[in-house]
């Protein structure tokens, strides 16, 4: 007797099934990228966090209220002068977070009708209250927050050259370009500085 065979039809996948299993595929891709952008994003956080971090933050608030300033102005120039080294000083002779040098502090002190401490500058609360009180003398004396940070680098005499100077400043209150490449790339840090420190702590 010949040996019967049964053939098994495939049974085949309906339409809804197949759209379903694309659905599903679909979410389970978006969730999987959802959660790998939300891992990166933190961790680009963690590190953005650890590049600019907020400290000596009872001081800077203190200045900022008394001096009227931008909180992330005067984070933006710790960070770029010494990167809250506290004990850092410079070949100039600067010192501390905000690197105020030994005469300017002097000159300050003289302004406020106050005796300098010794080793003042080595102290932050002095040293941020000092350097903060500079900020706001040349916004005073500028007003524009550019001419400003360059003169913390480069000098009050020296700003007030350029803002004389028709190529430098048309209109004697701005600075269209910074001749000293120094003070430029330093204005440049500040104001990158100051963008990241509003964008992680200040929005």
């Amino acid at each position: 007797m010949a040996q019967s065979r049964r053939r098994y039809a495939r049974k085949r996948t309906s339409p809804f099934k197949k759209l379903v299993i694309a659905l599903l595929i679909i979410a389970a891709s978006g969730a999987a990228v959802y959660f790998a952008v939300s891992y990166f994003g933190k961790a680009q956080n963690l590190i953005e966090n650890a590049l600019y971090p907020v400290k000596y933050s009872e001081y800077v608030d203190k200045a900022a209220e008394e001096y009227d300033l931008e909180k992330p102005l005067i984070y933006a120039v710790i960070h770029t002068e010494s990167h809250f080294n506290e004990k850092a000083e410079s070949s100039a002779g600067a010192v501390g977070l905000m690197q105020v040098t030994p005469e300017t502090y002097d000159w300050l002190a003289g302004l406020r009708g106050e005796e300098t401490v010794e080793n003042g500058l080595k102290k932050p609360k002095i040293n941020i209250d000092y350097g903060c009180y500079l900020i706001r003398y040349l916004f005073d004396t500028y007003g524009d927050e550019t001419a400003v940070v360059a003169a913390y680098n480069a000098g009050i005499t020296k700003v007030g050259e350029w803002l004389k100077d028709p190529s430098i400043s048309p209109d004697g209150k701005t600075l269209k370009n910074i001749p000293y490449e120094e003070t430029k790339h330093y204005v440049e840090k500040v104001e990158k500085a100051k963008k990241m420190y509003k964008k992680l702590y200040f929005s």
